[in-house]
């Protein structure tokens, strides 16, 4: 006879299970639970550890994320500033352009009424024409609205 090592009552010497707590009797099958138990143990520390990385990561990513987003904040601001001045610098060269145009219109106007009285097939005539042409090629791109213009200066040098 021996003992059980669940609950200590007298049981057979060659029982495998006690007949009082019904729980086995084997070694092996202490320790695995034991052994189980640790690892089970074991492994709640680890996940705690984790846990607490993921949690830091976490914050991290957040500070990141909350520097990056005051990064684009400014990054807009700045983009507002430089689309105004590109705005504001469009817009005078814009009136630059203008004024020019009508210097050089009344220029032209000027220049062919003084030379309808000279010979209109002199080489500073020709030069004249092909510089003021180049000029207006340069502050008019668009080939229709230099035409525009051009009627326009034709008109006025009639009147």
């Amino acid at each position: 006879m021996k003992r059980c090592v669940h609950c200590n009552e007298v049981i057979h010497s060659n029982a495998k299970v006690c007949r009082h707590c019904k729980k086995d009797q084997h070694r092996f099958t202490l320790n695995a639970n034991l052994i189980a138990n640790i690892i089970s143990l074991l492994l709640l520390v680890v996940s705690i550890f984790q846990f607490k990385e993921s949690r830091q990561e976490r914050i991290e990513a957040s500070q990141a994320l909350t520097s990056a987003e005051d990064a684009l904040s400014q990054a807009k601001k700045a983009f507002g500033k430089v689309d105004s001045l590109r705005r504001e610098l469009y817009s005078t060269v814009k009136v630059i352009n203008e004024n020019t145009l009508l210097d050089i219109q009344n220029s032209w106007i000027i220049a062919s009424n003084s030379m309808l009285a000279i010979n209109t097939g002199s080489e500073a005539t020709k030069q004249i024409e092909k510089n003021s042409n180049q000029l207006i090629k340069k502050i008019i791109p668009d080939s229709i609205q230099r035409k525009k213009w051009w009627n326009k200066t034709q008109q006025l040098a009639k009147h």
